[in-house]
């Protein structure tokens, strides 16, 4: 296998573990395609099959469950648990209804903060092996996502482990998600989820149907399912670290009625206190104005409260308490 191929879109698929390539190689092609396209895909990434398989059967087998059992874990104040279909509207503007989904949340982060994953679990008698299996699959994407942040690191000209200073204590978000058989339709504004960016710095994306449409010279562009791969993105983070170099892309997903579709996010972000602000050697002469400081979770607290119902909710209540 070559170190780099290509989606039909030009987005490239990095083999991981190509034995002839450096690190420096593989970090070139990122941020090439981070500049291009913000996307890209990996092979080689050392998860175990079986780790992905288990995992997926598990979130089938909890999604498969009657809503009264699912609602027994429902979203928690640190938007934590389970997400009826419709509570989420990725794009507010151009959507008539939530998106044609319904999903989970998991995190971990540091204690403390309003987004400290107290996560919430399906009973054992309901889905057996549940919480193992996720946690196996959030760890085995943790360090991925480590190994990402490495190239990424190389790719913006630094040491490899410069990056590693915002993630001592990373929030990692894993969204398993299931698409109900609705057919998407921009006329109506009916949607899987509705355009957007990414929050943080690096989605790692397990997708194996079709649904995902990427933004790119004016149109959308369908990426192909990965059976044994991850889609990687830029998210608004990385983005604003670079000041716009590289890029957070707009993206969405269009369902059909045929039948439903999973997909499981993992979002690895920095950690809650870390400034997000332009990078030595990446600020443009008179840009400071265009790119003010802010936290990485201040910005994702912003994000949901305009996205998520349940959220917004929650976030007016704790308010009106203080």
């Amino acid at each position: 296998m070559n170190l780099a191929q290509s989606f039909e879109t030009h987005v490239p698929i990095i083999d991981l573990c190509h034995p002839k390539s450096s690190d420096e190689e593989i970090a070139a092609i990122v941020r090439d395609a981070a500049i291009k396209h913000g996307f890209f895909a990996v092979t080689g990434h050392s998860v175990p099959k079986e780790v992905i398989s288990r995992h997926v059967a598990v979130q089938k087998q909890f999604f498969s469950l009657p809503l009264e059992k699912k609602m027994q874990i429902s979203v928690n104040k640190s938007n934590c648990g389970y997400t009826v279909i419709g509570e989420e509207t990725l794009d507010v503007e151009g959507s008539t209804v939530g998106d044609t989904r319904e999903g989970l949340y998991f995190r971990r982060s540091s204690a403390g903060n309003p987004l400290d994953g107290q996560n919430q679990w399906p009973g054992e008698e309901d889905v057996p092996g549940y919480r193992s299996a996720v946690e196996r699959y959030m760890d085995e994407l943790t360090k991925l996502g480590y190994r990402l942040l490495e190239l990424v690191s190389l790719s913006l000209g630094f040491d490899k482990s410069y990056l590693n200073a915002f993630f001592k204590q990373p929030m990692i978000t894993l969204r398993p998600l299931k698409y109900q058989p609705v057919d998407s339709d921009e006329r109506t504004g009916i949607y899987g989820a509705g355009k957007h960016t990414d929050y943080g710095c690096l989605t790692i994306l397990y997708a194996p149907q079709p649904g995902l449409q990427i933004f790119q010279k004016g149109e959308w562009v369908a990426i192909d399912p990965l059976q044994d791969g991850f889609v990687i993105n830029i998210g608004d983070m990385l983005q604003y670290w670079t000041c716009g170099l590289y890029k957070s892309t707009i993206h969405r997903v269009m369902t059909g009625h045929e039948k439903e579709r999973y997909s499981f996010p993992f979002f690895f972000e920095p950690q809650f206190d870390a400034q997000i602000q332009p990078l030595p050697g990446y600020l443009p002469e008179g840009g400071a104005q265009k790119y003010p400081p802010i936290t990485s979770g201040e910005y994702l607290l912003q994000k949901y409260a305009k996205t998520h119902a349940e959220f917004s909710k929650t976030m007016e209540n704790s308010q009106n308490v203080m």
